[in-house]
């Protein structure tokens, strides 16, 4: 059967891990040459990302998009990075004593200082786990798209090579 290099597919979860969604677009190309785009808190999954193309694809040129939000909004594990507070604040007397004035830092102003306030590491485990059975789901996308735009390119050959026929019969005959 006739396989396009050409398709698109778009695959998306929704769940309590947040929210992905894959993009994937392929063209005729020679070699398999992938561009992949991921949020940074998944980039180790790349050459497993790219084995999964090689193994089911083979060839084309794709552009591969993860797009990834987190789940659980305000559930996020934020803490004080005290050290840095201290240092302001040892800074902040510093300075209140050079030029002879009271300190002047608030908790308000330490709390926009970059870098005082990190969200703890999160386990991403189960979202690497998602996003490559979603991809999975892509990757059969794809493949089923550029199926039927192969069997429409067979179709369209058969019907020209049938009018070619015809013609050159006609020209016999």
């Amino acid at each position: 059967m006739i396989s396009s290099m050409t398709a698109f597919a778009r695959e998306e979860y929704r769940g309590e891990l947040g929210n992905m969604s894959w993009e994937i677009r392929s063209v005729n190309h020679r070699y398999l040459e992938a561009f992949l785009r991921l949020p940074e808190e998944l980039r180790a999954l790349e050459p497993s990302i790219r084995e999964r193309l090689n193994n089911r694809l083979g060839r084309g040129k794709l552009d591969v998009s993860l797009k990834y939000k987190a789940g659980g909004g305000g559930d996020a594990n934020l803490c004080i990075n005290q050290r840095l507070v201290e240092q302001l604040i040892d800074a902040d007397q510093q300075l209140a004593d050079m030029v002879e004035l009271d300190p002047s830092m608030r908790s308000g102003d330490l709390l926009r200082w970059p870098g005082v306030l990190e969200e703890e590491e999160r386990d991403y485990t189960p979202v690497k786990a998602q996003a490559m059975q979603l991809l999975e789901t892509a990757l059969d996308s794809l493949i089923d798209n550029r199926l039927r735009e192969g069997q429409r390119l067979g179709e369209i050959i058969a019907l020209r090579c049938d009018a070619l026929a015809s013609e050159v019969g006609r020209v016999r005959g």
